[in-house]
């Protein structure tokens, strides 16, 4: 594993001060704040550092310091963030979303005598280097493990279908629980996040049926007349790839997991894209370039129109704004993301770690993730509060629909660079897109007949 370099350093440094803020803003007025001991020994991080990062959170809140002796103490966690010994039971995850996990890792473990240790990772590199040597009993992805390069296959869990014999799994959304191509159900979905489409109301207002996605086009070209002069474009959207799945393209053949690459299969979407980019009523990809320039065009009135992960939408805005699932051209091409429970085939924990899982699927917790992160919960009925009961409605609709289609699952974080780079040049410069296809192909074929060990690879 490469050294840290010093932005390398500035990055983890500012990640800890963001995970020690919204842990902070998520707890009571009178919350004890961490300890520099805390904080060094959760992070593995020099006092130094731990020092500063506590001294930009004072500041932040305007907290004042107080006598040693008066300081309050931070509270025990039951969390522990390095590898626990042998015979425990270890969650790895990345670090990013402790502020959520470890007070549901606490609770569990106030209820139950077998405590549940946390190993948090901060780097992807990190993952590569644990699963090419499996220490950990189960693993909390941040979204699916092969769209990240992670793993290639589930070939490293236990089939869950087992371990599921008892469950009521008709609670739950269809699209929680992941299968591999043979059935195999590997992963679980404790959470789930979708691609929404987001308006704001001052400039239009979305009638709560499922658009279709000619209709929608119609709706763009509306909003691009009546509000010509006060916005740059219709809609901005962050992702080719994305967009020309909801649009129909397919590229991976759900049987055979091979790439196909037939005009019929991408020809439909690809034209779609055309007229949007062609007529206007969308930026390029490449002129949006990063996420900061891409909401910021949507909240400073410059789109009518955003495509937002359900996660990403701030629930400041919903008088605002108004919701809608992003239009699909069949119900099963709707895309789903979540964070993914995985438990690794050679843990001896394995009851243990179902069991947590069990829990995070209880009707309490999924209620906490409501009001914490703003997802989706994986059981059915339960209503986010940014929200509206007939936004709601189409919401749960189309997860009911949903499936977890090949390319959600295969198509990796890497190509979909590699893909929307090549499809931006080709629509802003024209060129092939059936070779574009084919290239796309060979990378894919190139990724999963790699024999290279999962260490070797780079995030």
């Amino acid at each position: 594993m490469k050294s840290d370099t010093g932005q390398n350093l500035k990055i983890r440094y500012r990640n800890v001060l963001q995970i020690l803020c919204k842990e902070y803003e998520a707890l009571p007025g009178n919350a004890p704040v961490p300890s520099v001991r805390s904080v060094k020994q959760r992070f593995g991080i020099g006092s130094a550092a731990a020092e500063e990062i506590l001294h930009q959170l004072f500041q932040k809140y305007a907290l004042a310091h107080t006598a040693r002796k008066k300081v309050r103490k931070p509270v025990r966690s039951g969390v522990q963030t390095l590898p626990a010994a042998s015979g425990e039971t270890v969650l790895c995850t990345m670090s990013d979303m402790g502020y959520f996990w470890e007070p549901i890792v606490q609770e569990f473990n106030r209820l139950h005598r077998q405590r549940i240790f946390v190993r948090y990772l901060t780097y992807l590199s990190d993952f590569f280097a644990e699963m090419a040597h499996p220490a950990c009993d189960f693993y909390l992805f941040p979204t699916n493990p092969v769209f990240l390069e992670i793993v290639r296959d589930s070939g490293l869990f236990i089939d869950l279908d087992i371990m599921m014999s008892g469950m009521d799994t008709k609670a739950y959304y269809p699209c929680v629980f992941l299968q591999d191509a043979g059935r195999k159900t590997w992963g679980i979905a404790p959470n789930l996040i979708m691609d929404v489409l987001c308006v704001r109301r001052d400039l239009y207002r979305l009638p709560y049926v499922d658009l279709q996605w000619d209709e929608f086009r119609d709706i763009l070209r509306q909003v691009k007349r009546t509000c010509a002069g006060k916005i740059g474009h219709a809609l901005v959207f962050p992702c080719y790839h994305s967009m020309m799945t909801h649009l129909g393209m397919r590229t991976i053949d759900p049987e055979t997991l091979a790439f196909d690459a037939s005009q019929g299969r991408y020809e439909e979407a690809y034209s779609y894209m055309q007229t949007l980019l062609g007529e206007k009523l969308a930026p390029y990809v490449s002129d949006c370039i990063n996420q900061e320039e891409e909401v910021s065009l949507f909240y400073r009135g410059g789109s009518a129109f955003h495509v937002f992960s359900h996660k990403r939408v701030p629930p400041n805005m919903a008088h605002e704004i108004d919701l809608c699932p992003l239009p699909v051209k069949r119900p099963e091409y709707r895309k789903i993301q979540s964070e993914v429970f995985a438990v690794s085939a050679g843990s001896m924990n394995y009851e243990r770690a179902w069991s947590f899982i069990q829990f995070v699927l209880s009707k309490e917790i999924q209620h906490q993730m409501l009001d914490s992160l703003h997802v989706m919960p994986a059981m059915r009925g339960l209503c986010p509060p940014n929200m509206t009961p007939p936004q709601f409605r189409l919401f749960a609709s189309a997860l009911e629909q949903a499936s977890r289609h090949c390319e959600d699952s295969l198509f990796t974080l890497r190509m979909q660079k590699f893909f929307d780079s090549s499809m931006d040049r080709c629509l802003k410069y024209g060129g092939d897109f059936a070779r574009i296809m084919l290239e796309t192909k060979g990378r894919y074929e190139s990724y999963w007949n790699c024999e290279k060990t999962f260490s070797g690879f780079e995030s």
